[in-house]
């Protein structure tokens, strides 16, 4: 009975671990002052214009998540919020979504994915 019911909480806990977007930040240039983690809060989220005040683009934010029980667009760009804020970043500049199709091997079921990039910008 113990053994079941580890089993199946171990199991529960995979699931949950799927559903959690994959948050990545690759590094670009220079800041052009000492950086610190912040507030996410305080992250200003550009999607449609750029931040009219001189930035430098100090690196690059990536999601992904599997659609099928997984994060929404509004959760994937509240994860590259968090990551910039992680890094200091003044702005995010969400750059392109991306969508997809991946093949599971040995299923014959295909899981959709969306994601996010976006450029982690620090005003000067």
């Amino acid at each position: 009975m113990i053994q079941r019911t580890l089993s199946l909480l171990v199991s529960g806990l995979v699931v949950l671990a799927g559903c959690a977007p994959t948050v990545a930040f690759m590094p670009l240039n220079t800041p052009p002052h000492t950086l610190e983690e912040r507030a996410p809060a305080s992250v200003e989220v550009y999607s449609t214009n750029r931040p009219t005040k001189p930035y430098v683009e100090v690196g690059v934010i990536q999601t992904e998540s599997i659609l099928v029980g997984g994060n929404s667009s509004l959760e994937l760009i509240e994860a590259v919020r968090t990551e910039g804020a992680k890094h200091g970043c003044d702005a995010v500049v969400i750059d392109s979504e991306n969508k997809g199709a991946q093949a599971t091997a040995g299923y014959v079921a295909r899981e959709s994915t969306t994601g996010f990039r976006a450029v982690c910008a620090v005003f000067e």
